[in-house]
């Protein structure tokens, strides 16, 4: 056994030192056409890329096949026109069989190509929750809100809308999924909150609502967040929120908008990660245009949330809302904004540390968000258990807590 294996690792050995550098000079020099310059720039991938280190050349990485693997990839990334054949493999799939197997085949193309994510569907599929687990959850926000409350704070719990939850009718049929709109998670969620006297942000019911409203749906064809006017109303709604509180005064949103076929960032965010030859861009998104706000230099925010918290932070800061906003993104990144300044980023934090729950507490108004799709989230959890563990006797005294 061990014999054949010498054999093997020695035909492999052989094979790299003959015809990989030949192999190299080859796709290399192919590469610097301009045919191949040109459609390698014009149909460039969007997405995740491999980015992992050359494993060491040595026998046990050579038995575990991750060095083959490793120039595989790098062959891989030199060939001439790659991008544009596959693009042209995933248009096919797109086209004829209304499939992807971009990012691990975690995009479903739906009815009239909407575009959804494989979770959020799942999520909407496997309702309705626990109630136990949900009553339990409620109690857990209960208990940080009246933390806050003693502090002089506010915690807001932000409910975010899921895109299957808006357009369940355009899920495809082979998920066999209730078609109903409405959310049974969150209109539990709802019930508990106010029986308990929480400030919360039902996102759900203000995005159905809005859209009915309006006329237009909130969610973009080709993107997996909400449109821009949809995040404007919901900043519009937390800001009445926290003035209704009455410990700080925060000016709303003044904006004006217009149709549009010109989808722009998370407007296409999945259409983009798609990878087509001829992604269709065409279709309505509102552009808003905002009138700058005065800035209230004593009002701070802290974030603790997922992805539909940057649009929303985006368009406080750069309308000079708040003066400060520390953003915990899923609890493994910090962002620092402040006005007219760059955004800070801290990547792969460790978020129960004092440091950062100090950065929390001192904050006027504290948001957890969590998505109509994931009650309780990961992040909520982490958050809960971060606060109680902090509320334990003689925790809190080494403590800012201003």
């Amino acid at each position: 056994m061990h014999k054949f294996l010498l054999r093997h690792n020695l035909i492999w050995i052989i094979f790299i030192l003959l015809f990989l550098p030949l192999v190299l000079a080859l796709t290399t020099r192919l590469s610097k056409t301009q045919l191949s310059k040109h459609l390698t720039a014009q149909f460039k991938l969007t997405g995740f890329t491999d980015q992992s280190t050359k494993p060491p050349l040595d026998l046990n990485h050579f038995n575990s096949h991750d060095i083959q693997k490793s120039y595989e990839k790098m062959i891989t990334n030199k060939l001439p026109l790659r991008s544009f054949l596959i693009r042209i493999n995933n248009q096919i799939y797109y086209s004829v069989f209304k499939k992807s197997y971009s990012q691990n085949s975690q995009i479903i193309i739906g009815k009239s190509n909407q575009l959804f994510e494989l979770s959020y569907i799942l999520a909407h599929c496997s309702q309705p929750q626990n109630l136990y687990q949900l009553q339990e959850w409620a109690n857990k926000i209960k208990i940080m809100s009246d933390f806050f409350e003693k502090k002089g704070k506010t915690l807001i719990y932000f409910i975010s809308p899921s895109k299957a939850d808006f357009l369940p009718e355009a899920i495809p049929d082979r998920f066999h999924c209730n078609k109903n709109s409405e959310n049974s998670r969150v209109k539990i969620m709802e019930k508990l909150l106010n029986e308990r006297h929480i400030h919360y942000i039902n996102g759900h019911d203000l995005i159905v609502s809005s859209s009915v409203q309006y006329g237009i749906p909130m969610f973009p064809k080709g993107g997996t967040h909400w449109n821009n006017l949809g995040v404007s109303l919901a900043a519009n709604i937390l800001i009445k929120k926290i003035n209704q509180v009455g410990k700080v005064h925060v000016n709303s949103l003044s904006f004006e908008y217009k149709l549009t076929h010109k989808p722009k960032n998370s407007d296409q965010d999945l259409l983009k990660l798609l990878n087509l030859f001829r992604p269709d861009f065409n279709y309505t998104v509102p552009k808003l245009n905002f009138q700058t706000q005065n800035l209230h230099p004593s009002v701070t925010a802290a974030f603790i949330g997922g992805s539909f918290m940057t649009q929303l932070i985006d368009i406080l800061m750069d309308n000079k809302l708040f003066s400060k906003i520390t953003y915990y993104f899923y609890t493994h990144e910090k962002v620092n904004f402040e006005v007219n300044k760059k955004p800070v980023y801290h990547l792969d934090i460790d978020f129960p540390s004092a440091k950062n729950l100090a950065e929390v507490f001192s904050s006027d108004i504290v948001i957890l968000e969590e998505n109509a799709s994931i009650l309780p989230s990961n992040h909520g959890k982490l958050f809960f258990n971060s606060i109680e563990k902090m509320t334990l006797p003689n925790t809190l005294e080494n403590l800012s807590l201003s």
